[in-house]
C-alpha cells in the first residue's frame, strides 16, 4: 500500500529526532541501539527519539510527538499507537502506513508507557543492571565507562535513594576517577558514598574505582 502524504512530510521534516538525549530527561531503551525519551514532571514538554528506528516507526513517533506535546503523562496511558497512525491518514478510511512497518514500536509500546508512569510518579525510570561477566570496568573504553555507570546509576540498586529524594548524574570519568553531581537529600553523605564506592568496586569488579562528588548547581531536588 501508498504511504499517506502527511506521513512521508512527517519523515522528511521531522521534529522530534534527536542526536544525544538531553541532560534530566527521562529515557527508555529498548533491546538494540533505539532510545525514546521525554521531558517533563507532569505533563509532555519534550519528546524525542535516537537510533535505528524503522521508517514506520520514526512516523509513528513523529504523530506521538505532536499528539502528546503539552499533554498531561496520563494521556499516554490511554492512547493508542493506531490512533498515531489516524493522526497521519490524509482521508479517515485509508491508513497512512502499513501496520508492519511499526510492528516492533507496537511490540514496545506497553513497555514504554510503563517507563512514563514511573517518571510521572518518582521522576527515574529504574531498570535492573548486569555488568557483562567477561568484563572489567579498566578495560573499556571511556563512551562505554560512561555508559554502564549511567546504566548502574539508574537501576534499581538506587531505589531507596531515589526514593528519599536524592539525586545522580555522572559528570566525567577519569581512569578509574568517576566524578559525580550529588544532592543526597535527608540521607548521611558520608554513609552514602562508602556505600556507592563499595557497590560500584564490587560491581564493577575494579576496587580502585574512586567516586568524586560535587553539588548540582541547585541544592534543591
Amino acid at each position: 500500500m501508498d504511504w499517506s502524504s502527511r506521513a512521508h512530510k512527517t519523515l522528511q521534516n521531522p521534529r522530534f529526532f534527536l542526536t544525544k538525549i538531553p541532560v534530566g530527561w527521562g529515557e527508555c531503551h529498548l533491546n538494540d541501539t533505539r532510545i525514546l525519551c521525554w521531558n517533563g514532571r507532569e505533563r509532555c514538554e519534550g519528546w524525542g527519539y535516537l537510533g535505528a528506528w524503522s521508517e514506520g516507526e520514526r512516523a509513528i513517533l513523529e504523530s506521538l510527538g505532536q499528539l502528546l506535546e503539552n499533554k498531561m503523562w496520563s494521556f499516554v496511558q490511554e492512547i493508542s499507537l493506531r490512533e498515531a497512525e489516524a493522526w497521519l491518514r490524509d482521508r479517515n478510511s485509508q491508513a497512512a502506513l502499513p501496520e508492519d512497518s511499526y510492528q516492533d514500536l507496537r511490540e514496545f509500546w506497553g513497555d514504554i508507557q510503563q517507563a512514563i508512569k514511573e517518571w510521572a510518579s518518582g521522576g527515574k525510570v529504574l531498570r535492573d543492571f548486569h555488568f557483562p561477566s567477561e568484563k572489567t570496568f579498566s578495560s573499556l573504553s571511556l563512551p562505554e565507562k560512561i555508559q554502564q555507570l549511567k546504566a548502574f546509576f539508574s537501576s534499581e540498586r538506587l531505589s531507596g535513594f531515589y526514593r528519599q529524594g536524592g539525586r545522580l548524574e555522572v559528570l566525567d570519568v577519569e581512569g578509574m576517577t568517576v566524578y559525580i553531581a550529588l544532592f543526597c537529600s535527608t540521607i548521611p553523605p558520608g554513609a552514602l558514598l562508602d556505600w556507592l564506592q563499595l557497590t560500584l568496586a564490587e560491581t564493577f569488579r575494579e576496587p580502585a574505582l574512586n567516586l568524586i562528588p560535587e553539588d548540582f548547581p541547585s541544592r534543591t531536588p
